[in-house]
């Protein structure tokens, strides 16, 4: 994978949809996190 074939696309949703910056990395914590409040056991996956 190419390194800007996530990150150009994301900083353009960004500014686009008038979002607050973020790493992309970040979103891989929410995600876990939500699963986790959800009941789901992340070791397991």
């Amino acid at each position: 994978m190419v390194a800007k074939s996530i990150y150009e696309p994301t900083l353009k949703a960004v500014k686009e949809g008038g979002v607050r910056p973020f790493v992309f990395y970040n979103l891989r914590h929410t995600f876990l996190t939500r699963l986790g409040e959800s009941g789901v056991d992340a070791n397991g996956l």
